[in-house]
């Protein structure tokens, strides 16, 4: 058995002190739990994007894609690979996109 518990934690709505603009602090993957039994392994990564704008009525919002992998399996012969692909905005939040299991 191979086992992760994570969250993905962001910072949003910040703003700046001169310009009218919504940008992002801080994202990041937060593990809670892994667990593995006997010649199991998880490994996990994350690829985040150098982040983009958007306009609003409101002005500029920034946003980025961002996509967690999880590899897992034992040591011989089974291997499978999970990722979580979601967007996040800077006013809105998360945005779920696509979860995959291989």
């Amino acid at each position: 058995m191979a086992q992760c518990k994570f969250f993905v934690e962001a910072y949003i709505h910040g703003m700046h002190k001169e310009y009218k603009y919504a940008f992002i602090p801080r994202v990041g993957m937060m593990v809670e739990r892994v667990r593995c039994t006997a010649g199991m392994h998880v490994e996990g990564s994350v690829a985040y994007s150098p982040g983009y704008t958007t306009y609003s009525p409101n002005g500029p919002v920034a946003y980025g894609d961002h996509e967690i992998t999880i590899e897992y399996g034992d040591c011989l012969c089974f291997a499978r690979t999970a990722r979580l692909r979601y967007t996040i905005y800077a006013v809105n939040g998360f945005e779920y996109m696509e979860w995959k299991s291989k």
